[in-house]
């Protein structure tokens, strides 16, 4: 294959691959099976990114609920963090990146003293207290377990909960209000066939690599938390699947090769994977700023680079978006229309706003 790697095209085969240009898709549960798992760290941003990448712009309660029917779940699968996975590929995710995971919580479990047969006992023990459909709150939970079970140093809960998902025992149910529940996995997720540990773990990268790409081994591991001989592992497997090209001293990796297609402007929400995919995110790289080394702050793109921030202001009936740019106006048509976009996906009044005050002086300078 012979790619020219310059920064623009890398732009354009990242957001036609994520579905951020021409995107085909109407389903948002498709959407987080197209990427295979999106960091959800913040809810509302996270269903935000799903609709960024509907064809038809989808709806916020469109997404919401396919969250509350367990299509889409929330739950802890890569580095630890938060993620999307769609319900048909949590088992795969699972089987690919749980040890991984496991490993990173090492040191909390014995800081916690949660040893293998207490972690193994809260797994029974909520397994018990969620059949049947009995939706739990993490704090429901704990009110339910033995008395004196929970210690008080604040992270039980939470990283008794993460094994749990982990170990494919919970994850999300519907929410309650504004409030997450927990359900059984086992009654949220059709089981799927078993796949070989090689099978899941090409599958895995391949998946990526197709909806990322081009990206770099670097960018992998620090995505998947995978290790780098588990990645070369998968390419192995792989293989003509997957072309390496060389540019800037880099060896980027592609398992599509459709050509690039348009650029795009957007409203990128927090812990975007336009961002957050990769290690080196230069690409996105505004040239005379450095936000784009914290592109998990909400961040304005235009033509697929970072050109300033956004913060915004629901109300009832509409949402106020206030945006400071590096460079350009802030009612540049790309900008207004970026905004318009996410005002409809909210189903509320648009009012924009040029941002004043600290974030203005902070966004203007980079900072």
């Amino acid at each position: 294959m012979t790619v020219a790697l310059d920064g623009d095209t890398i732009r354009r085969l990242r957001l036609a691959h994520q579905q951020l240009v021409a995107p085909t898709l109407t389903d948002p549960a498709a959407v987080v099976s197209h990427l295979v798992a999106m960091q959800a760290q913040e809810y509302a941003m996270a269903k935000w990114a799903i609709g960024l990448r509907l064809a038809d712009g989808g709806s916020d309660e469109a997404v919401e609920s396919a969250c509350d029917a367990g299509r889409i779940l929330r739950l802890h699968v890569l580095r630890p963090t938060w993620h999307f996975v769609a319900a048909e590929d949590i088992r795969l995710v699972l089987q690919v990146t749980a040890k991984r995971v496991h490993q990173a919580n090492a040191f909390m479990y014995r800081s916690l003293d949660l040893d293998t047969p207490r972690l193994e006992s809260f797994a029974d023990l909520v397994r018990g207290l969620l059949a049947h459909g009995n939706h739990l709150t993490r704090k429901e939970i704990r009110a339910a377990l033995p008395s004196g079970w929970v210690g008080d140093k604040g992270f039980d809960m939470a990283y008794l909960l993460m094994y749990a998902e982990l170990q494919g025992v919970v994850c999300s149910g519907p929410r309650r209000g504004n409030q997450p529940t927990y359900a059984l996995l086992d009654e949220r997720a059709a089981c799927t066939p078993e796949l070989s540990d090689d099978d899941a773990l090409a599958q895995f990268v391949g998946r990526y690599l197709r909806t990322r790409g081009p990206a770099t081994v670097p960018d992998l591991t620090t995505w998947s938390g995978l290790t780098v001989s588990q990645v070369k592992r998968a390419l192995t497997l792989l293989g003509d699947e997957v072309t390496t090209v060389e540019s800037d001293s880099r060896a980027y990796l592609l398992a599509d090769g459709e050509p690039a297609g348009d650029l795009r402007s957007f409203l990128m929400p927090d812990y975007d994977e336009y961002g957050m995919a990769y290690k080196d995110r230069s690409a996105i790289a505004h040239p005379d700023h450095d936000y784009w080394t914290l592109p998990w702050n909400r961040a304005v793109v235009v033509d697929g680079v970072i050109a300033g921030a956004w913060q915004r202001t629901l109300r009832p009936d509409s949402v106020t978006v206030e945006v400071a740019m590096f460079d350009r106006p802030w009612d540049d048509s790309r900008v207004v229309g970026a905004a318009e976009e996410y005002a409809r996906f909210l189903g509320r009044e648009l009012d924009l706003r040029r941002a004043s005050g600290e974030m203005r002086q902070l966004r203007s300078t980079g900072g």
